[in-house]
Order: C-alpha cells, then sequence, then structure tokens
C-alpha cells in the first residue's frame, strides 16, 4: 500500500508483473527466467536477516496503512484477532507458569520460543494436545494431587517403586520400563540431529540434559560463549525444561548461524523446521510414557473398559464421528457403522481406524470449507437414470400390434 502511494507521488510510468513464488521447490533455479531467480534471492537474503537481527516491536508507521495497532509495545502487523487472544492469554500465563515452574522472574517466559510449541502442539489429536497442555501448565492428575484431593488412596507412584508421584519423580521413576523408553526417547533425538544437521554444540546441550533421566553420565557445558549463554538460560527455565517443549529462543538462531557456516540450506526455515521437529519427538515420546505410567496404574488388558489407552482411541474416535457434519456429504460414508459398534473390538482395530479415518476427515472438513458440506460430488452427474417412458409411448413405438422390437443378439447370422 505504501508502496503504491510512493510510486504515485514520484508520478512516472511503472510497469508490474506477478512473479511466481517457490518456484525452485521443483526446478533449479539456474533453469529458471531471471525475473525468477532475483525474486528467490530476495526471499533467501529476508529469510536470513529475519533469523539474525534483534527484532525491533515497534513498526514505524506508514501514512497509507491509516491505523496502527500496538499492544504492550508491540506492533501488530498480521492476524490480528488470534494477535489480541494470543496477547491477552499471556497476561494469565505469565504468572501462571512463573509460579509453578518456579521462574526467578516473569521475563523468563518471553524467552520461550512460543512460536515452536505452538505449532508442535498443533500436529497432535485433540486428546493427545489437551493432555500436553496439562503437562506444560503442570495440572496432570499425578498421585500426589489425587491423594490430596482426596480421589486417590496413596500418593505412591503406579509403578511400584514406592516413592511419591511428584513431577519430578514422574521423568526419574527408575522402573525399567519407563526408564528403557526414555533411553529410546535419546536414540530418536539422535536420528533427529543428524537428519537436520543439529548444530553438535547444541546436540551437546540437548543431551546433557536427557541424562538426568538415564543414569548416563553427564556431559560437561559447552564452551564456546553463545553456547554457554544458551546452556545458562535453559537451565534457568528448569532443569525439565527440555521435556516440557520450552526451548530458549536462541536454539533456532544458533542453529540457522551454524547451517551457513557450514554452507547447508537454510532459507526455507531449515533451523525453525528443526527444533520444532525436536519439540514434536520429546512430545510424542512423553505422551507414550504417559500412556506407559497409566498402564501400570489402571492395566493393560485389551478388554478392560477403564484402561486410559482404550478410553484414548474411543475418544479419538469421538471426535472423529463428531467432524461429520463439517465434512462433505460423500465422505460421510467412512461413519456409516455406529459409534457404539467400536466399544468391543480390539484395541488394534482401533488404532487402524483411527489412521485411516484421520486423513480423510481433515481433507474433507477442508474442502468442505470452500465448497460447502452438501454439494455434490462431479460422479452424481454422470449416473442419472433416464425416467421410464409412459405405455402409450411405448406401444405407439413398437405399434398397435404391440410387437416386441428384435434383440440383435438373438439374430442368426447371414
Amino acid at each position: 500500500m505504501q508502496i503504491v502511494d510512493t510510486l504515485n507521488l514520484l508520478n512516472t510510468e511503472v510497469t508490474f508483473s506477478h512473479v511466481k513464488g517457490h518456484q525452485d521447490d521443483s526446478i533449479d533455479p539456474e533453469d529458471l527466467p531471471w525475473h525468477a531467480q532475483l525474486n528467490i534471492r530476495c526471499d533467501t537474503i529476508a529469510t536470513e536477516t529475519l533469523a539474525t537481527v534483534d527484532h525491533d516491536p515497534i513498526v514505524p508507521f506508514l501514512p497509507a496503512s491509516a491505523l496502527s495497532l500496538t499492544i504492550q509495545s508491540t506492533t501488530i502487523t498480521h492476524h490480528v484477532p488470534s494477535q489480541i487472544r494470543r496477547l491477552y492469554a499471556s497476561m494469565n500465563q505469565r504468572p501462571y507458569l512463573t509460579k509453578h515452574h518456579e521462574w526467578s522472574s516473569p521475563a523468563l517466559f518471553d524467552q520461550v520460543h512460543w512460536d515452536v510449541v505452538r505449532p508442535a502442539l498443533l500436529s497432535f489429536s485433540f486428546a493427545k494436545k489437551k493432555r500436553l497442555t496439562e503437562w506444560i501448565n503442570r495440572i496432570l492428575p499425578l498421585q500426589v494431587q489425587q491423594f490430596r484431593f482426596l480421589k486417590s488412596s496413596s500418593s505412591r507412584c503406579p509403578s511400584q517403586c514406592g516413592a511419591d508421584e511428584t513431577y519430578h519423580h514422574f521423568l526419574r521413576c527408575p522402573h525399567p520400563a519407563r526408564t528403557t523408553h526414555l533411553l529410546t526417547l535419546t536414540s530418536d533425538l539422535k536420528v533427529l540431529a543428524a537428519k537436520h544437521r543439529l548444530d553438535p554444540s547444541l546436540t551437546r546441550i540437548l543431551f546433557s540434559f536427557l541424562c538426568q533421566y538415564t543414569g548416563e553420565t553427564p556431559l560437561p557445558p559447552p564452551t564456546k560463549d553463545a553456547h554457554l549463554k544458551l546452556f545458562q538460560s535453559q537451565l534457568a527455565l528448569g532443569p525439565d525444561s527440555l521435556i516440557y517443549g520450552l526451548f530458549h529462543t536462541d536454539w533456532v538462531s544458533l542453529q540457522h548461524e551454524y547451517l551457513g557456516l557450514r554452507k547447508l540450506p537454510r532459507s526455507k526455515n531449515q533451523a525453525f523446521l528443526c527444533i520444532r521437529s525436536l519439540v514434536v519427538s520429546i512430545f510424542h515420546s512423553w505422551f507414550h510414557l504417559w500412556l506407559l505410567r497409566n498402564s501400570h496404574l489402571h492395566g493393560t488388558s485389551v478388554t478392560n473398559l477403564h484402561s486410559y489407552r482404550r478410553l484414548q482411541l474411543l475418544r479419538e474416535i469421538r471426535d472423529l464421528y463428531d467432524s461429520a457434519p463439517s465434512m462433505l456429504r460423500h465422505d460421510r460414508d467412512i461413519f456409516r457403522h455406529e459409534y457404539d459398534s467400536f466399544l468391543d473390538v480390539p484395541e488394534r482395530a482401533l488404532k487402524s481406524f483411527i489412521q485411516f479415518a484421520t486423513p480423510v476427515v481433515n481433507r474433507s472438513k477442508k474442502q468442505a470449507s470452500t465448497l460447502g458440506p452438501n454439494c455434490r460430488a462431479i460422479t452424481d452427474y454422470f449416473h442419472s437414470v433416464p425416467p421410464e417412458l409412459p405405455p402409450h409411448v411405448v406401444a405407439a413405438i413398437l405399434g398397435s400390434s404391440g410387437r416386441c422390437m428384435p434383440d440383435p443378439s438373438q439374430q442368426e447370422p447371414d
């Protein structure tokens, strides 16, 4: 808008042309036209600059915009409704998390890379996202809390280790199955670190936090100034902060610098995607650790309807069924069986249905938001049944004698 106003003030002739973005996703940049290569270069420079410079939260006022919205010394430039909701929620969330995570200052809230946590949470189903949110906010129904509110007869860990089940103990329970699960998480993170070319110094910080759960020898802190500062800042967020997904904001910037130093691709948010994949893997592993804990509390029998794992699967299927009205009409056939038919099937069948139905529901909801839920499929227009002719019309065609038309298949060959 401001560019257009400036060009009008210059009173000069300017030609405009649309250059399609992201053409290098499928074509070698050297094979693209010159204007497309310039567009790619501009995107690369902008991405690298945004990832490395300090951001001024106050955006200079542009006269052409005629209006500017600033909240808490931050200019809102896009997604105004969601940004307002997010800032309003942070006013209550900041003191709450400061208290429950025992942070020394509310300013630590702003050092968490919430833009990594948010999409990581959104990648899970509603049931998982709800439980992960309870974990981050430390409102899980652990045995200590249940016992305090007279909801449980004991405050002891369900894995029969004899200790009270606190948040600190939850991650450090010596039960062999739980320790093995955390060792598997360590192995999975090593694979992700290698896949995304994670900075070795960041890898060292990551596993120095994880070794406290697996009994491995603690790693010494990093030696580089920037990484040592990150290590100390991450420790200020709590010794368990990485398992909560509360990664410090410097993780992304340091990974971006490392990719540039190694001359590796970094123009498409590779550093951000790397850290987000670590958070998703940690959340996924934590959720299964929670299910393992619940199996010790409730049992693992397939026929046990009170099994937490089974209840979670049934809840996910119920959420899928509830999504049917917002799907395309012809896609609702996947719910032709009643929901109650799932109550007696094995857990493996529940998982298979969820894996099949989830992508169908997501795609159908997205299409229905554009086309409308009651739109007809294109195949509906090619299966019309011709109207039946009245008897007198048939008689007129065949003759008054009512003779039948000869069947070509019954005729004798010449």
